[in-house]
């Protein structure tokens, strides 16, 4: 049975605009983007333009599902915290690997001060959204994709400015219409198929060991949005990938 259309008030659309625009402005406060992406969800605002949950996150953010359900569930953790026992809750730190040895420890049989010896260099392992290790070579393009997330940025603040200028009927923007809309949301998908999400499936990032140094599935970047990791990487190459982190 299809689920009933749900109906919001006139309010309700100028709440979900304000939100929506902190969404796409999240880049000043990652936790205020979590506890506006659990406000939508919870009061249903997503259903406004899309319908399901899903769809929405597909069409404004550019991160993985799995990304934005450990934020979800880390802003109702908080929010459980902080009502129930009036304590501060403190967010747990950014999802990367590092690998380092211990410091050794000193000689307790022997008094002589040991010369002072540089701990060993702490290797950091940096990661794509399945918690796959990104190749040496491709981290410094990994670590630009917020230049795309900022254009991305730019653009739906554009769009949002301007719909609320066709809203409130703002004569200043009389002469946009609608095609100017659709045109800003189309240059918004482009650039979310251009943000790194994934480590290309097929290649493996691992350009320099083909012999002609060409992945066609990724362009020879080495990296995948969520749509491309999802459509052009087989099923079977995408579990096998799964397992293999999963035994780490």
């Amino acid at each position: 049975m299809q689920k009933p259309t749900k109906s919001f008030t006139e309010e309700q659309h100028k709440d979900y605009e304000r939100l929506k625009f902190i969404v796409h402005m999240h880049n000043d406060s990652a936790a205020k983007w979590a506890a506006t992406l659990l406000e939508i969800k919870t009061k249903e605002y997503y259903l406004i333009d899309s319908p399901s949950w899903d769809k929405w996150i597909e069409k404004h953010c550019p991160w993985s599902k799995h990304t934005i359900q450990v934020a979800l569930r880390e802003e109702e953790s908080k929010q459980l915290v902080e009502e129930t026992t009036g304590e501060r809750f403190i967010r747990t730190a950014p999802r990367t690997r590092t690998s380092s040895l211990p410091p050794s420890k000193p000689d307790e049989g022997n008094s002589t001060p040991q010369p002072h010896k540089p701990h060993s260099q702490v290797s950091q392992v940096v990661i794509d959204a399945t918690s796959y290790p990104i190749p040496e070579p491709l981290v410094a393009l990994w670590e630009r994709k917020q230049e795309i997330q900022d254009l991305m940025t730019g653009i739906s603040r554009i769009k949002c400015l301007i719909e609320k200028g066709r809203n409130e009927e703002d004569k200043l923007f009389s002469k946009i219409d609608q095609s100017a809309i659709d045109k800003l949301e189309s240059v918004h998908h482009l650039l979310l198929q251009a943000m790194p999400v994934h480590v290309c499936g097929i290649c493996q990032g691992r350009l320099e060991v083909r012999k002609d140094g060409f992945c066609k599935a990724c362009g020879s970047t080495g990296f995948m949005s969520k749509y491309e990791y999802e459509t052009f990487v087989p099923e079977e190459l995408r579990k096998v990938r799964q397992r293999a982190l999963e035994k780490k």
